[in-house]
């Protein structure tokens, strides 16, 4: 379903509503992931598309400061303000709209395979080792293990023990 569409597909008179806009978006999510091809960006897919073991979820990371730097390299029209600022409105805005529209946590580690460090990995080191996980993709194959209760004292233990370090 192309964006066209939608408007024609979905709400009244032209108008989207956010419950249209989510499910319109979800069915070209799934039927890209059918596909077995391509990469999505965004567009809540980390959600809609988590509990599919063909695909591989990884976000790439950084330190604010670093993300600054990187981001007035690749586009030399930003200024240090500006970057910063647009890195934290995006970084804001994504997190709302899966919290909104998805009910998740961006933070959820679970949500995740892997997660790189874009600004310390060249993003085509990045790429190549994105495109090589995709072969693991399947969760079932590479250890993919269930969260453990926050209630379990034992995995409180390890968190205490893993932030002070």
């Amino acid at each position: 379903m192309t964006l066209v569409a939608l408007s024609a597909s979905y709400g009244a008179g032209g108008s989207v509503s956010s419950e249209d806009f989510q499910r319109a978006t979800g069915e070209v999510l799934v039927a890209q992931a059918q596909t077995g091809d391509g990469v999505i960006l965004g567009r809540g897919a980390v959600a809609l598309l988590r509990d599919r073991a063909d695909v591989l979820h990884v976000p790439l990371h950084g330190p604010v400061e670093a993300r600054v730097r990187q981001a007035m390299q690749l586009d030399r029209s930003l200024d240090v303000d500006r970057a910063e600022r647009t890195l934290r409105q995006f970084d804001r805005t994504h997190a709302a709209y899966l919290q909104q529209l998805y009910d998740v946590d961006i933070g959820e580690c679970e949500l995740y395979h892997l997660v790189l460090d874009s600004t310390a990995i060249e993003l085509d080191t990045c790429a190549d080792v994105i495109g090589a996980g995709g072969a693991i993709a399947d969760r079932s194959r590479c250890g993919f293990y269930e969260r453990p209760s926050v209630d379990d004292p034992l995995a409180q233990d390890e968190a205490r023990r893993t932030m002070s370090l």
